[in-house]
């Protein structure tokens, strides 16, 4: 039996909950891996899962002719898991497209997450990683928590609730669109992430800062594979490298865990090519009846619209539509004046009445945030040894730590 996670009965099951509620799975004993929904009117198979989830493999059964008549499309075929290539049956084909990259770590040449960065970054740039990884736990009460096997649905809620708002910022942030936060697939995910989390076929990696996430990754698990599906951290902490030492954590977490592979799946990102060590293709597979007209029609027509379609990714223009489609969906409202801010280093707080003290929790401006956390960055302060206060007149912010003391005031652009 696989133990593919994507071909597992709660994924394939909720995933036709959420977007085939109408439709029965079809089975074939040629390919016993796999579930599939059928075309309306063509002789047309499509893996159920589609391009949800994040690495499909399979096996063909050279016994069986059930494929006759038919064309089958199986999305996210990642190449180093693909062993179907040895096709004994003359009748049956099958069409490779390449469509996306994919990168992962290979841990089987590392002792450990320090052998690791040795082996993968130069001494400077293992310096940063270290220094911002102490500069972070010097100036929060940080701490990591893999939910694996075992999750209140209480504890899944909160979580994906903070999710939902950390991925809505940074790809507002970004201005493009993505494809996550669509209600139906955002809805989907919740539901089967839980089931599958307390089946040990996925886990939610969580770092805190005291009781708050600041940064998730939803994560599914075939054998010793870890496939890194959807992740985000608080941009607040940008000055921190947070991104880098979410996967530094979790790299630590698979090593010790005897997981072999992290996979970061498809879809070009920097840190996907600055931290994994391999790189391949994700293919999408067409099998089809070759002694049958229209399967060889259908197979063909989609093999040319899938090879545009990666064509048409090469040229960036799916960065341009995600792009229009955020702009489109945030409306044609007339840009508002923003303020930015600039910094004053102070030796005292200003005798002035009108400041007032203010918890952290009461700024609501993520630019001041960023100010204070750089503030607590640069000088090596905890955030709680420092006192925040607002001058309401002229909207500014005062930062006084043990070591030093900053303003932080608006301007217009």
């Amino acid at each position: 039996m696989s133990d593919n996670p994507f071909t597992s009965a709660p994924f394939t099951s909720l995933w036709l909950k959420h977007f085939s509620p109408m439709v029965s799975k079809a089975n074939f004993d040629f390919i016993p891996d796999l579930s599939f929904i059928k075309h309306k009117t063509l002789p047309l198979y499509t893996n159920i899962g589609k391009n949800n989830t994040k690495g499909i493999c399979y096996t063909i059964n050279h016994n069986e002719s059930d494929y006759r008549k038919k064309v089958f499309l199986i999305y996210d075929v990642p190449e180093y898991l693909n062993n179907s290539s040895n096709f004994k049956k003359k009748q049956l084909a099958i069409n490779k497209i390449m469509q996306y990259p994919g990168f992962l770590i290979d841990f089987n040449q590392y002792e450990n997450l320090d052998d690791y960065l040795k082996k993968s970054f130069s001494k400077h740039g293992r310096y940063k990683l270290k220094k911002n990884r102490i500069r972070l736990n010097a100036s929060f009460d940080v701490s990591t928590k893999m939910y694996y096997g075992q999750i209140t649905a209480e504890e899944h809620a909160k979580i994906f609730t903070k999710f939902k708002d950390l991925l809505i910022k940074r790809f507002s942030q970004k201005k493009i669109t993505n494809n996550n936060l669509n209600p139906k697939e955002w809805e989907f995910f919740i539901e089967v992430s839980l089931q599958m989390i307390l089946e040990k076929k996925a886990c939610l990696f969580v770092v805190y800062n005291e009781d708050v996430p600041i940064a998730i990754t939803l994560n599914f698990v075939k054998g010793k594979i870890l496939f890194d599906a959807i992740t985000v951290f608080n941009t607040d902490y940008s000055k921190f490298n947070l991104g880098y030492i979410n996967i530094m954590y979790l790299i630590e977490w698979c090593m010790k865990s005897g997981f072999t592979i992290l996979d970061f799946s498809k879809g070009y990102f920097d840190y996907k090519k600055r931290w994994g060590n391999q790189i391949y293709s994700f293919e999408y597979h067409i099998l089809y009846d070759k002694g049958y007209l229209p399967a060889i029609v259908i197979a063909h027509f989609l093999s040319s619209y899938f090879k545009l379609k990666q064509k048409l990714r090469e040229w960036k223009v799916n960065v341009f539509l995600h792009r229009s489609a955020f702009f489109l969906k945030a409306g044609s409202r007339k840009a508002k004046e923003t303020n930015q801010f600039k910094i004053l280093k102070l030796e005292e707080l200003p005798k002035n009445e009108l400041l007032n003290q203010i918890d952290v929790s009461a700024i609501n401006n993520s630019n001041v945030v960023q100010h204070l956390f750089d503030f607590l960055y640069l000088n090596s302060e905890h955030i709680k040894n420092v006192s925040v206060y607002f001058e309401k007149e002229n909207s500014s912010f005062f930062f006084k730590g043990e070591k030093k003391i900053q303003k932080v005031y608006p301007y217009k652009i």
